[in-house]
């Protein structure tokens, strides 16, 4: 539906289906309401945004208009423009939310390690990451093992990596650009499907092990939302 540089349209699939159902529940708040949680729980990872419910309100508008050519009104257009934003306001905010949680949480997390602190007990993600996959390796916890050069690893890759990725949560072309960027790194260290499946409770108990005080259910599941966003992208290109 969109060119190159346009917007990921890659959720309008899912919507097609259900958008009578919308239409037939729209006077029913709390059936509304249902049917757009559903919806937007099958198309939170995959890249709702403000130019994209845009874009397929005018594909939208155009498709009405062509079928009602001898029916459609200003009026028509003012209610289906209700109905659309409506709609889109409920699908960006599950996006929103999910979004924002993974860089609340995140941003709690130390980038550095304080020159003053100099204790071996980790405190960058980093730190703590490295840390967890070694104890994953020794008590063979995982099918991957560490070379004697960490560097050559696809660890080094894309435990460092998780910080881009989050900064660019929010801008859908920047996530995409940097799970490109990623997923040529990673190829170029041999990392498979299989690897980058290893990272998913890497990360979330290193995150868990960061902000024992601060994580929640909440916290669990937009990170396990955000890691299928770019996982899924970055597989696709190993």
């Amino acid at each position: 539906m969109a060119g190159p540089d346009g917007p990921d349209m890659t959720w309008v699939s899912e919507v097609f289906p259900v958008f009578g159902k919308l239409v037939l529940h729209v006077e029913d708040s709390k059936a509304f309401k249902d049917e757009c949680e559903k919806l937007a729980d099958k198309i939170s990872n995959q890249g709702v945004t403000v130019g994209g419910t845009t874009l397929f309100r005018n594909v939208m508008f155009a498709s009405l208009r062509s079928l009602l050519p001898r029916d459609w009104s200003a009026q028509h257009e003012v209610a289906w423009g209700w109905f659309w934003e409506r709609v889109s306001r409920q699908l960006r905010g599950r996006t929103d939310t999910m979004s924002s949680l993974v860089q609340s949480s995140w941003s709690l997390v130390p980038a550095e390690r304080p020159p003053e602190n100099t204790s071996e007990i980790p405190v960058t993600f980093q730190e703590m990451a490295n840390f967890n996959y070694m104890v994953l390796v020794a008590s063979g916890s995982t099918t991957g093992a560490m070379p004697e050069d960490p560097s050559k690893h696809w660890t080094a890759v894309m435990i460092p990596g998780l910080r881009e990725l989050v900064e660019s949560i929010k801008d859908t072309k920047a996530l995409k650009e940097a799970c490109s960027g990623l997923a040529t790194q990673l190829k170029a260290k041999g990392a498979t499907a299989e690897d980058l499946g290893e990272f998913k409770p890497l990360m979330l108990c290193s995150l868990r092990s960061l902000l024992p005080h601060d994580w929640n259910p909440q916290h669990e599941l937009a990170w396990l939302w955000f890691y299928e966003t770019f996982s899924k992208d970055i597989a696709a290109q190993l």
